[in-house]
């Protein structure tokens, strides 16, 4: 739990911790699986 305070502190300072990069064709069908969860039921 700590560590995940550590982060969102660093997150809402601007200077973010542990990015991880990610090539734009999967980082996009990665976005759109996310915006479709709330239609699943």
């Amino acid at each position: 739990m700590q560590r995940l305070c550590w982060a969102v502190e660093n997150l809402a300072a601007g200077m973010p911790v542990n990015v991880i990069e990610v090539e734009p064709e999967p980082a996009r069908r990665a976005l759109e699986a996310l915006r479709r969860m709330p239609e699943v039921k």
